[in-house]
């Protein structure tokens, strides 16, 4: 009880200062006179706002053990635990059954989805297992899930999914971490782009505008061409293109840098940029084997 009363407690605080901030952004909006639709800030703080509610309002620890016991286990079982996100869950891996089970972790392939609070699957529905600098994930033919290093057990889990899905099969290399490169990249690239086909008497509100649509559009174009490439052949895409655009970010920072020496001359920092970009589309296409 005392525990629903916290969490009650702590949602009309957040509704309270959801609300203060939607008035006080409204405000600021209509006397400034901005043309950013006042609607998408409103629906993204809302979206926010939600997203914190669940999580509150998610299974407790004894929730997760309870969940763990009820679960026919072989002695030879991995199961490794962390935190989602203001909820504990775990991912257990059953070598005996080949069955693995998420609890509070496992995402499905839908728009805006939340993570289950249970699932299971065959290992033979594990499709992918990709890891990453902080995390690994673990795609299956419903959905995925992450699941971080530092949690117990989760190096030891990942060794043995790996064993049991030593290649990871074709068609969903979009939720490799690494696409979150190539995303960050190329909306840099749509912003510039953005502000350069802006008109040159526009304000300041339509080249953001303009800016903010670029960046959006090279978003979209390129989901669907990985997702359109990765699912008619058998061309991972993905690696190229996110390490394109890390390595050309990387070198922007180096032009920007040595950009004094050079008098501020843009040519050698382009040249920085697109060399940097060719060196990181090869690493990635051998990356690839």
């Amino acid at each position: 009880m005392k525990t629903k009363t916290k969490r009650s407690s702590i949602i009309y605080v957040l509704s309270i200062c959801f609300i203060a901030v939607a008035a006080t952004s409204y405000n600021i909006f209509i006397r400034s006179g901005t043309k950013v639709p006042m609607i998408l800030w409103f629906l993204l703080a809302l979206f926010l706002w939600v997203m914190v509610v669940k999580r509150i309002f998610a299974k407790s620890d004894d929730g997760l053990e309870a969940a763990l016991t009820g679960m026919s286990l072989s002695s030879g079982a991995v199961t490794g635990t962390f935190d989602n996100f203001f909820q504990p869950a775990s991912v257990t891996f059953n070598p005996e059954t080949s069955c693995l089970y998420f609890i509070n972790c496992h995402v499905p392939h839908r728009f805006l989805a939340m993570s289950e609070r249970m699932a299971s699957c065959s290992i033979d529905d594990v499709y992918a297992v990709y890891p990453n600098d902080r995390d690994f994930v673990v795609v299956t033919s419903r959905g995925k899930a992450t699941i971080p290093w530092y949690g117990t057990s989760c190096q030891s889990l990942y060794e043995h999914l790996k064993k049991a899905v030593p290649e990871n099969k074709p068609g969903f290399a979009a939720d490799n971490p690494i696409f979150g490169y190539a995303i960050v990249g190329l909306a840099t690239v749509g912003v510039g782009l953005g502000a350069l086909l802006a008109p040159r008497n526009a304000d300041v509100q339509d080249v953001a505008l303009f800016m903010i649509s670029g960046g959006g559009l090279a978003v979209v174009i390129l989901a669907f061409l990985v997702r359109l490439a990765d699912r008619t052949t058998s061309w991972d895409i993905v690696k190229p293109i996110a390490y394109s655009m890390k390595f050309g970010l990387s070198s922007l920072l180096l032009g920007v840098w040595f950009s004094p020496f050079f008098h501020w001359d843009l040519r050698p920092m382009i040249a920085f940029v697109v060399a940097g970009m060719v060196v990181g589309c090869f690493y990635g296409l051998s990356r690839q084997k």
